[in-house]
């Protein structure tokens, strides 16, 4: 057998992290976004659709890029809202890009 030279190496571990906390933060921040999105637009969308089974994918798939779509409207945003794709997979980013895009005038 062969031996490695100069001892054994180490490697440094990454922290242990829980996936449920992970989760519970996006909610919130996706929670505050809505709540953003719903001073814009006057609305009263409700983040409580995304713990409806099977709702939650229509929610974020259809309604929420919509009322994005309006609220760029209202702000007079050239940019179009990302796609309903985008928010079902990645809405975070999609929510969160479209609602900078609005406070950055573009």
């Amino acid at each position: 057998m062969m031996q490695q030279s100069g001892g054994s190496t180490s490697l440094a571990k990454p922290s242990v992290r829980n996936p449920i906390m992970a989760q519970i933060m996006a909610l919130f921040m996706i929670w505050g976004m809505v709540g953003d999105l719903n001073k814009i637009t006057g609305g009263s969308r409700s983040a409580l659709a995304l713990f409806v089974p099977m709702y939650n994918m229509w929610w974020l798939f259809s309604i929420l890029p919509g009322e994005a779509a309006a609220a760029k409207q209202k702000a007079g945003s050239r940019t179009p809202a990302r796609g309903g794709f985008l928010y079902l997979m990645f809405c975070g980013y999609a929510l969160a890009s479209d609602l900078n895009d609005i406070a950055e005038g573009r």
